[in-house]
This record gives structure tokens, sequence and C-alpha cells, in this order.
């Protein structure tokens, strides 16, 4: 081999280096770099709402945008599956290629009754079963509490409890409701809705509605006449007016108020409530 003179090896050591640096880009003019190449076609593949700024909103796009061949029929590994013509918001694979499932969004015919795709338990659709009273979830602006039935502060119809709603609650103690007709005198709801309501023979002097009651004690010789007057049993009088005394004058015997009030016998005496020998 013939050896190099020094210009010659000066030549070849440039065209070398020359090269290198049209392979790697440097110099300004070689053109895109490797990793250049790579960084480019990662980020034209790069998914929606995943690159820059975009915000939540991309990420929402990313995930209920169905993949580039779902509906083909073929499963592709980012479907969970593709039954092709038979994908379908109602069916068991949707038109976004998942599996139908409770919470989706989508309400699968046949298998839920509702699909709100939220796991609130306050509307109108829990667990994918139409909200109803007695579930024991509270339907918010439509029931005011729900205790799966009735109980000691919720009624059966999942209003609360109150005496005068007509709803008539054993568990809460009460007996009877029969609301506006609460507490009406002869009634058979009171105002707590716990017993009848007011009437002659209870014992209690219904002021608005009575001037006595049968069944409390009077002074003697006294009588209730159906709660409405207060009279003297028979042959007796309340001559002096006074209550407190009651029918105090024993008109079959007294000479002095001999048959009534006013009649004296005078000299005679007063016998069965007439005035004779």
């Amino acid at each position: 081999m013939l050896a190099m003179t020094r210009p010659t090896r000066w030549l070849a050591a440039a065209a070398l280096l020359a090269c290198k640096f049209s392979a790697e880009g440097i110099g300004g003019d070689g053109g895109a770099s490797v990793d250049e190449a790579e960084e480019t076609a990662a980020e034209s593949t790069a998914p929606t709402g995943e690159s820059g700024d975009s915000g939540d909103s991309g990420e929402a796009t990313a995930t209920t945008a169905p993949p580039a061949n779902c509906g083909d029929g073929v499963r592709d590994p980012d479907e969970a599956c593709d039954d092709g013509p038979g994908n379908g918001a109602d069916q068991a694979c949707t038109p976004v290629c998942t599996v139908n499932s409770c919470g989706d969004g989508f309400q699968r015919a046949g298998v839920e009754a509702c699909d709100d795709g939220d796991d609130d338990d306050d509307d109108g659709c829990v667990g994918c079963v139409a909200a109803v009273c007695g579930d024991g979830f509270v339907y918010k602006n439509v029931e005011s509490c729900d205790g799966m039935g009735e109980s000691a502060d919720c009624d059966a119809d999942c209003s609360l409890v109150q005496c005068g709603d007509e709803v008539s609650n054993p568990a809460a103690g009460e007996t009877c409701d029969l609301g506006p007709a609460n507490g009406v005198y002869g009634g058979l709801c009171n105002a707590t809705c716990n017993g009848p309501g007011p009437s002659c023979g209870d014992g209690v002097v219904d002021t608005s509605d009575e001037v006595c009651d049968g069944g409390m004690p009077q002074p003697p010789h006294r009588l209730c006449n159906q709660c409405k007057v207060i009279a003297c049993e028979k042959g007796w009088s309340d001559c002096d007016g006074v209550a407190d005394n009651g029918c105090e004058i024993d008109l079959n015997n007294d000479d002095d108020h001999c048959g009534s009030c006013e009649m004296s016998c005078g000299i005679f005496n007063c016998s069965n409530g007439n005035c004779g020998f």
C-alpha cells in the first residue's frame, strides 16, 4: 500500500468529518435529527387531550370517543367488545365498544331500568333502578324521608310524621288521623291523633261545647243533661241558686219549698210535694 502524504491525510479526514456531520444533522442544514423525528412521530400519534394544555375537555373526548375501528365486528386490543351492527346504547356492547354496565350512561334493555351515568343516591335513578318510595334512599325534592316503610319518623308514603296529614302512623303513636276533622267535638280523632275526639261523657268539660259532663262527679242531686244543661234530680231543686251546694232542697218534704221553691205551706206540713195537715 502506498503511503499517504500529509496533504492527502488532511483531505481524507475532512471527508469523513463531513459525512458524520451530514448523518447527525450537525451544522444547521443537515436535516432533522433522529431524536427530533421520533418526537415528531410521537406527537402526531398522541391522543387528543393529552398534549399541550387542553385540560379536562380533551380527556372527556378521549374517553367517550369510540376507537377507530369500533363497529367493524372485530374486537381490537383497545376495545372491550365489538358486535358490529349489534353495538348499541341499549345492547350488551355500547356504541363506543365498552361492555354495557351500570353507571356508564347507557341503559341496557331488559337489564337496567335506568342509567343516568352517576352514582348519586338522591335522584330518580339509584343503582340503575328507578327510585321509589320505600327503597331506603331519599329522592331529593320528591320525598321528605324514606324509612323503607312506616317508622316513628317517616310515614309509609315517605312524608314526615305529622298529626293532621291524614296518614295514621301507629309506629309514631298515632291511632287515627282525620286531618281537618281532628279535634272536632263528637268526632273519631282528637287533636293529637291518639284517641277519639272530645265528646259528652268523656269526663272532660269542653267549654266551647259543654257546660257540664256526665262523667264528672256533680254536687248532690245535680244532673248533667246531655252535657248542655245542668239540671236537678227529680224531686230536688236549687232554690238558693248556689251551685256549690247543688240541688239542696227536697221539694217533697220541705215546708218552705213544697213542690216548688216558691211554695210555702205556712201552718201546714209538706208531704210528697203537697201541703196538708
